[in-house]
């Protein structure tokens, strides 16, 4: 390994992943990654499938508060924001949100910081994924408008399932083979690649 990963400068830059069918997910979903965020002078999407004010889905934010937001708006418009503890910046940190279907849960470094009660689920989404930066169609409007993210990403992951907080600590450090039960995406920058597990990116 190189130890490559996803600089991102906090002025445009982002990945896109075409929607797919992989990851839309409605009732349970585990969204993982490593970040080292360089500021928090604004609103940062990290990742995520929509979930915006206007927008079915789920993903998690960098808050200029200096804590880590998980966002999930359900079929109904039913709108559920869970925040962590304040994070350090200019220091790694894995950051993990889970939704069982009932339950949004947000940690930091393998340990629960935040849970919410959210029984409506996460909807149809439609947008492409993002990294970095929201995708989502009506991103911006509305008076509300998140910006890019302002430092390094790397081992991004989602999942299926909601996983345990012990699943989470048990590979949290480790890079994974791509083929574990559950993993419908994964996108690891180590060795200047990325592994799509989405079907080339677009299975529909």
């Amino acid at each position: 390994s190189q130890n490559k990963a996803l600089s991102l400068d906090g002025d445009g830059d982002y990945v896109r992943v075409p929607h797919s069918k992989s990851l839309n997910l409605s009732d349970k979903v585990t969204l993982e990654c490593r970040i080292l965020r360089n500021s928090n002078n604004t609103f940062a999407l990290i990742a995520g499938n929509e979930g915006g004010w206007f927008d079915q889905g789920y993903h998690i934010m960098s808050m200029l508060n200096g804590r880590i937001r998980l966002e999930l708006q359900s079929e109904t418009m039913q709108k559920t924001m869970i925040d962590s503890n304040v994070i350090s910046n200019d220091h790694w940190h894995h950051i993990a949100a889970t939704y069982d279907g009932k339950t949004g849960t947000v940690y930091t470094d393998g340990n629960i910081t935040s849970l919410s009660a959210h029984p409506n689920g996460m909807g149809n989404q439609k947008a492409d994924f993002g990294i970095g930066f929201g995708l989502y169609p009506t991103y911006g409007s509305g008076g509300f408008f998140a910006g890019s993210f302002d430092g390094i990403i790397d081992e991004v992951r989602i999942w299926n399932i909601a996983r345990t907080e012990e699943e989470i600590q048990a590979n949290m450090n480790s890079t994974l083979e791509g083929n574990e039960e559950g993993l419908v995406g994964y996108w690891n920058f180590d060795d200047g690649t990325v592994k799509d597990l989405t079907t080339n990116g677009n299975d529909g």
